[in-house]
């Protein structure tokens, strides 16, 4: 019989890696049917109307397995998107011997960092003063600390319990960051009409009401509504909520689909967008809307004799080649 450990009073409890993750496919289900790379999808629930609501859910249900192969694909396996999120990651780092830190993030772009704190043991950290965040700088991936940060009095573990020392060059410090990571990926939810200086979007608790990734320290950004031949490119100058403040007036009117199709307003890259296309092509030409199975492995993607037998490893391996820039090579 294995030795069972005792039970500690209080368990040891991993610090939650995402607080909001993708909540969208990374395209639409009138985007996939607009695309001339797209497959006729008027068929895909036997005995429903084409044009009708079952139809476009199911769609929406291949899109969403599409953007998760995507995700899988890039982070293999951790639970991260390329769409813009609020992230909070813990790990132990060195402190180089200059006194600096370098923190190394799972997820790109680095949007914003929303809060640090270190500590000795994972349990004793405090937090960096707010007043020095102007300090700290984003490298791609990595989240620089210079040499002599302070610690916040107020934190849970005073600083005079011990010495964040420049002298103290080879020692490990437990660093917990809360970051923004990814391209802001949100929705139309009102009408837009034509010479219109703002829109409507969904919006999360990021901040109370702002749209993740897009905030008053992130703009102005470029963002991309997309609606078939009306698709244009707005440049969001504040957010208000939910209510985004354009630089420009519209050049087209949106009118808002019936859910689950809608119309992105995004900074996804469209090469993201083509490999989520060529990925759902491959799902539904294999086996189906409910195809993505491997031999043994329930819910994982088709296996390439299935995509060769459905003639689709062309779009498969280009898909690949698409999302390839996109994929963290190092995983902490």
């Amino acid at each position: 019989m294995p030795y069972v450990p005792q039970r500690f009073s209080t368990p040891v409890v991993t610090t939650p890696a995402v607080t909001w993750k993708r909540q969208l496919p990374y395209i639409s289900p009138g985007e996939y049917q607009f695309a001339p790379t797209g497959l006729a999808t008027s068929l895909l629930v036997q005995g429903a109307n084409p044009n009708g609501s079952t139809n476009i859910a199911s769609l929406a249900q291949v899109l969403h397995r599409a953007s998760t192969w995507i995700d899988d694909e890039c982070f293999f396996g951790e639970v991260a998107s390329l769409a813009a999120h609020v992230r909070t990651e813990s790990a132990w780092t060195k402190i180089k011997p200059l006194g600096n830190i370098d923190f190394i993030a799972n997820v790109k772009p680095v949007l914003e960092v929303l809060g640090v704190a270190l500590g000795p043991t994972p349990g004793q950290q405090a937090d960096i003063s707010p007043s020095f965040a102007e300090m700290i700088s984003i490298d791609d991936v990595l989240i620089h600390l210079p040499a002599g940060f302070p610690i916040n009095v107020t934190g849970p573990f005073a600083p005079t319990a011990w010495q964040w020392n420049v002298a103290q060059t080879n020692g490990d410090v437990y660093m917990t960051v809360q970051y923004v990571a990814g391209f802001p990926h949100t929705y139309l939810t009102a009408n837009a009409t034509a010479g219109a200086t703002t829109i409507q979007v969904a919006y999360t608790d990021l901040g109370n009401s702002e749209v993740v990734g897009l905030d008053a320290f992130t703009v102005p950004m470029e963002l991309y509504i997309r609606d078939g031949a009306n698709t244009e490119s707005v440049v969001v100058t504040q957010v208000q909520g939910n209510i985004l403040i354009l630089q420009s007036p519209l050049q087209f009117s949106h009118a808002v689909p019936g859910w689950p199709d809608f119309i992105p307003v995004t900074a996804i890259p469209y090469s993201i967008e083509e490999a989520t296309i060529l990925l759902t092509n491959v799902l539904l030409k294999t086996q189906g809307y409910r195809a993505m199975t491997l031999p043994m492995t329930p819910g994982a993607r088709p296996g390439e004799e299935a995509m060769g037998l459905a003639g689709v490893l062309g779009d498969f391996h280009y898909a690949m080649k698409l999302i390839a820039p996109y994929r963290r090579v190092y995983l902490r």
